[in-house]
């Protein structure tokens, strides 16, 4: 697997997603705007299971979220954003605000062309992702930690198809988070046609670029290496919820 991404230092953090919104001094930002269109698209999903877990049914809670997001590709997060290091607090702090409004009356944000492919697909994902129990705020945190995990391993299985290794990848996948039991390697390495050495340093090496992944995709909802930190954090304590 590639692994020569470099990790986001300090000065790198300018060019981040959130880095960009965040510190866009016009309302006609065209960099900005299409940095929280791409946001507003890959966390869209934990937005839907906060609003389903608010009691809210599913064609409902898909009308919402999509007026959500408009309001705020319109209004650029109301020009807030800055002194908001982490991009899942402020999104949540704005949805918290959205869903306290008339919201049918203020969702007056303009069709973005990127939305209109956002379907009702999420539905089955809420009802098999989302553990019994849960209060918005905690679905909505755990949807947040999947969504970046699901990104990074999407990346990472695009890495390993363009490197010609994808049945590798397959087999290696279920390890990435587990051990596999004592001879489950040898055999797996029997299938591929590996010697077993080679299928165990593979997976070392898998699950390393894995890490970096999911470090690149959670730079790109922070400002800065502090932030950073405290999201790896919060990331490894919303994944312990049973």
């Amino acid at each position: 697997m590639p692994t020569n991404t470099t990790l986001p230092s300090h000065d790198r953090f300018a060019a981040t997603r959130w880095s960009l919104v965040a510190t866009a001094s016009s309302a006609d930002d065209a960099s900005a705007r299409r940095a929280l269109i791409e946001l507003c698209l890959r966390y869209w999903y934990p937005v839907y299971a906060y609003v389903r877990g608010c009691g809210h049914d599913a064609a409902l809670a898909g009308e919402i979220v999509r007026a959500f997001f408009e309001q705020l590709v319109s209004t650029r997060m109301a020009g807030g954003n800055r002194g908001y290091g982490r991009f899942r607090q402020h999104l949540l702090q704005m949805l918290h605000q959205f869903l306290a409004s008339d919201w049918r009356s203020s969702a007056d944000g303009e069709p973005v062309a990127e939305f209109e492919r956002m379907g009702g697909e999420f539905e089955g994902r809420y009802q098999t992702e989302v553990l019994g129990g849960l209060g918005p705020e905690q679905a909505y945190q755990r949807s947040y930690a999947l969504q970046i995990l699901n990104t990074a391993l999407d990346r990472l299985r695009i890495e390993a198809q363009q490197a010609g290794r994808l049945d590798m990848f397959d087999a290696l996948m279920p390890f990435l988070s587990e051990e596999p039991i004592p001879g489950q390697l040898a055999h797996l390495a029997q299938r591929l046609d590996l010697a077993p050495l080679a299928l165990v340093i593979s997976l070392k090496r898998l699950r390393q670029r894995f890490r970096e992944l999911v470090q690149l995709e959670l730079a790109q909802t922070v400002t800065n290496a502090a932030d950073l930190e405290q999201e790896r954090a919060v990331l490894a304590q919303v994944l312990a919820l049973k």
